[in-house]
């Protein structure tokens, strides 16, 4: 029997990397978001170092990023919100 392949955005989910890019923001970054307990993730694998996270688009759609502490609230912003030049 042959394996028929179910593509990730059909059952509502992404990887870290297709993430950080749909919200304008460093693959880095989002990983920390998660290990802050900000984002919910899925766990595919074995827990621990080796774990792959997939995030749903429903729940990176709502997510709203922190604010950058030391950035004055007036600071000039880009078109995605995010303060011209970071």
């Amino acid at each position: 029997m042959a394996v028929r392949e179910i593509p990730l955005s059909k059952l509502g989910l992404m990887t870290v990397a297709d993430g950080a890019k749909r919200i304008g923001y460093a693959q880095r970054t989002l990983q920390r978001w998660i290990q802050d307990g900000r984002i919910l993730v899925v766990v595919v694998g074995p827990t621990g170092r080796r774990s792959q996270y997939l995030l749903r688009k429903a729940d990176l759609d709502k997510f709203i990023p922190p604010e950058r502490e030391g950035l004055a609230e007036d600071a000039p912003k880009s078109k995605r919100g995010r303060p011209v030049g970071s």
